[in-house]
């Protein structure tokens, strides 16, 4: 498993938001009681109090997300500070699998995608046969991801936009070659696979939906990501498939009985599904909404000018019970109030973005406790993405390095398990 922290280092202008990989676990238990024994003496050991953790963001494991169990639960349960975040990223990703596996038709769909893969990759000869023949465009055939279900998207491009040359190279594969394996398999998949009405609306269907889930999975990726956006995004996700699903995908004429059952037994079919697991996944939608309760109001200027004396008040007050754990909290609402009354009326309006307030802010030297306000929020990351790409990064040692040099000069920080 991958540990991440994020935290605000403030020591500069502009301020960085910054991910660092901390190490790599080797976990033997995996109950959440377990992992999260795991997870606080590694966080002792490094020499950084759990007491300081602002967010928890993890994959939708049941053993990290449960409500009683889970390690989420294990470390609210030792401070109320730590707020939790489900993976949005890994949420869409799950959709995408729910919806494949789901339905036999999608299966076989994508297994033809990689059928196509297999079959040019697995041959320098073929592999330049096929970039001899492909248009201008050139777009080059990739396999199928297990476990980013949205940059299948380009797997599915490769093939949409040069179907008719992909389907002339498999033709002549099929005529010169001499290898009775290959040359089944070529004919296959030009006259019996690329040829069919179901693969050629399916790339349709696949690459509208995955073309989409990816830009919104680009989105919510974004170390500034703010939560209201990232809401946003989800919902107009969700509209995009109830929109979809009332347009229906573009096909070419062909009886109307074959176009019903199509229309009911897949396209329908996995719109449903979609919207149906994004409902189900997305649950956290209660959780963004808490955090827009808790820190809204400090989204943009244009939002805390909008506030009246009153719900100013409130917020403030919210905020620092929110922030409490025992008798503490990490700021005092009255403070942040009087700070936050003058900031509306110095704060430029065309600050849209928490890290433009609180480089604002740092530049002014006059506001510790909205400063500080602003760092806790910034800690909230959307997704577990930085963990992820861990696995794949030659840098880690750098990232050690650096790690020490910025922990001196934070406090509050949020970390990824993976």
């Amino acid at each position: 498993m991958t540990l991440i922290i994020r935290c605000v280092d403030v020591s500069t202008v502009p301020i960085k938001v910054q991910e660092y990989f901390l190490q790599f676990l080797v976990v033997n238990e995996t109950e959440g009681q377990g992992l999260f024994e795991k997870l606080k003496n590694v966080l002792h050991h490094i020499g950084l109090d759990i007491d300081d953790v602002r967010d928890q963001d993890y994959d939708n494991g049941s053993n990290m997300k449960g409500k009683y169990k889970g390690v989420q639960r294990k470390l609210l349960d030792i401070t109320h500070r730590a707020f939790y975040t489900l993976c949005s990223t890994h949420s869409l990703n799950l959709t995408l699998s729910d919806v494949a596996n789901s339905c036999q038709k999608v299966e076989e769909f994508f297994g033809v995608v990689q059928r196509i893969y297999t079959l040019f990759a697995d041959s320098t000869k073929r592999c330049e046969i096929l970039r001899e023949n492909v248009s201008e465009k050139g777009y080059t055939l990739k396999s199928l991801s297990t476990t980013r279900w949205e940059s299948r998207v380009v797997s599915v491009k490769a093939i949409i936009t040069q179907a008719l040359e992909i389907r002339e190279v498999l033709h002549q594969l099929a005529e010169k070659t001499t290898d009775s394996c290959i040359k089944s398999e070529a004919k296959c998949l030009a006259d019996y696979e690329l040829g069919k009405f179901k693969f050629i609306v399916g790339m349709v269907i696949w690459y509208n939906i995955l073309a989409k889930v990816n830009i919104v999975s680009k989105q919510l990726q974004s170390e500034n990501m703010r939560i209201d956006v990232a809401m946003s995004s989800v919902k107009a996700l969700i509209a995009f498939f109830r929109e979809y699903r009332e347009v229906g995908p573009s096909e070419p004429p062909i009886e109307e009985s074959s176009q019903e059952s199509f229309i009911i037994h897949y396209f329908l079919y996995i719109i449903d599904e979609a919207i149906g697991s994004l409902d189900k996944r997305f649950e956290q939608y209660e959780q963004y909404e808490q955090y827009e309760e808790t820190f809204g109001f400090l989204f943009t200027a244009e939002k805390l000018k909008s506030l009246d004396s009153v719900n100013l008040k409130r917020s403030c007050n919210n905020l620092e019970k929110k922030l409490e754990n025992g008798h503490t909290s990490d700021i005092n609402g009255e403070d942040l109030l009087n700070e936050l009354r003058l900031l509306q009326k110095h704060l430029p309006n065309e600050l849209d973005s928490t890290s433009a307030i609180l480089n604002f802010l740092k530049r002014a030297n006059c506001y510790p406790t909205s400063c500080l306000a602003y760092r806790i929020m910034l800690t909230v990351p959307m997704t577990v993405a930085s963990a992820e790409r861990s696995f794949f990064k030659t840098k880690n040692i750098e990232i050690l390095l650096a790690f020490d040099h910025v922990t001196r000069k934070t406090k509050c920080f949020s970390f990824d398990f993976y």
